[in-house]
């Protein structure tokens, strides 16, 4: 049990606020609040995404926990992406009736 609880306060739980040119940014929750940069190209196969505002786990060694995607939070996205769409698109053109 001791050992469960040890292990669960020294998981490191980093949210991804952003991205800049060096990659993408991470805030930690740790004492110092780090912050990670990391390039597109070395982003952890076990980790989805990478999605903002998701929460990415990393134990003690500093090696990432696997992920997986909030699937309601990207549900709301991809509805919100279709409600945009349906409202930028143009309505059909009314035949213009033919003179007699």
């Amino acid at each position: 049990m001791l050992g469960k609880l040890l292990a669960i306060a020294i998981i490191i739980q980093c949210i991804n606020t952003g991205e800049d040119r060096d990659g993408l940014l991470l805030t930690c929750n740790d004492a110092q609040h780090t912050e990670l940069r990391i390039p597109i190209s070395n982003w952890p196969a076990v980790w989805h995404g990478p999605e903002r505002g998701f929460a990415y786990q990393i134990d003690s060694q500093g090696q990432p926990i696997p992920s997986r995607p909030n699937l309601a939070a990207l549900q709301q996205v991809r509805e919100n992406a279709l409600r945009e769409g349906r409202r930028w698109r143009r309505p059909a053109m009314q035949q213009l009736a033919k003179p007699e």
